[in-house]
């Protein structure tokens, strides 16, 4: 009979962290060239971590003929009863062996009742969603995973990316939400969870403008709504680097709706005045016609221009743009 994980006791107190981590949790060591007679034994009697680690240094080592067998033995299962835990760790090790879509079906195995455990069961369920590439489920999961209540997904942290230390990066639920929106085909529902963010601090008014560019078939009166929104919250972050790039969103907003776009661009400039930006002043001047004496302010300002890369650079802008 199959061994069942050595480490499942621990898992027990550590549910959200193996959640968050995915399947990166402890593995036994094993041979990369290790026989088919050996490969055969372990794919009777190994544990859940020894054939999660079986995928991982198959997939480094490019022996992609040993996947199917080691997915189809842990899409198999173990003999009931088998707790949550144990599914949890099964449907790890799935993902691990990129087979998402069979760690889905080996979590509908269980149902946990509300608490941490469900919570755990539900991150991992968007993992797979997410490594699978189904928009639907992911974005329903996460629904889920806060009863409904849109205001807390900016309170929700999940793990987006491995990095080659082990750790993990991660991404607020909220940002996560509206990409798969976005990848539905559904900007409407990103716009509902962008706006539903209820946390202070520059992430808002990003996330303001985001849902503002994706605002194509709004009437520009709400669209330009969402964006005094925006300039608001970044007013009282004193957040004035993005205040000035709102004000460009704005403005090419207006101009692609057929408008002069006077007003964001004078707002923009006597900021730009005020916080002594030259770079913002010296793209003010690339609208003006040239004369002599806006010439030679251009090339002043051009001498005084900070790297994009420093701290603070207009490089380092990660907001959309709209329009041509």
């Amino acid at each position: 009979m199959p061994h069942l994980p050595t480490a499942a006791a621990g898992l027990i107190s550590g549910l959200f962290l193996l959640a968050a981590a995915g399947p990166s949790a402890a593995q036994t060591p094993l041979p990369v060239a290790m026989s088919e007679a050996d490969f055969l034994t372990l794919l009777e009697d190994g544990t859940i971590d020894q054939l999660q680690a079986a995928c991982s240094e198959s997939l480094a080592a490019g022996l992609d003929q040993r996947l199917q067998p080691l997915r189809s033995r842990l899409l198999e299962g173990w003999p009931a009863p088998q707790n949550t835990v144990l599914v949890m760790a099964n449907a790890a090790a799935l993902i691990e062996c990129r087979a998402p879509s069979a760690a889905l079906t080996v979590l509908s195995r269980v149902g946990p009742a509300p608490g941490p455990t469900r919570r755990a069961w539900l991150v991992l369920r968007w993992q797979a969603a997410d490594a699978a590439l189904d928009h639907r489920r992911a974005a329903r999961t996460l629904h889920r995973l806060v009863e409904g209540d849109l205001s807390r997904l900016d309170t929700v942290l999940l793990p987006v990316r491995r990095e080659e230390d082990g750790t993990w990066t991660t991404r607020a639920a909220v940002d996560v939400l509206a990409d798969h929106y976005e990848g539905m085909g559904a900007p409407d529902r990103a716009v509902e969870v962008l706006l539903a963010s209820r946390s202070a601090g520059p992430e808002t008014a990003q996330r303001l403008a985001r849902a503002a560019a994706l605002m194509d078939d709004l009437a520009l009166e709400r669209r330009l709504l969402l964006l005094e929104q925006a300039l608001d919250q970044a007013a009282v972050d004193e957040a004035w680097g993005l205040a000035l790039e709102l004000l460009v969103l704005q403005e090419s907003i207006e101009r692609a709706a057929g408008g002069d776009a006077q007003r964001p661009r004078q707002r923009r400039d006597r900021l730009s005045r005020r916080l002594r930006d030259p770079y913002n002043q010296w793209r003010l001047l690339q609208d003006e016609a040239l004369d002599p004496e806006s010439e030679a302010r251009r090339q002043r300002l051009e001498e005084r221009l900070r790297s994009p890369r420093d701290p603070g650079g207009h490089g380092a802008s990660t907001l959309p743009q709209a329009g041509p």
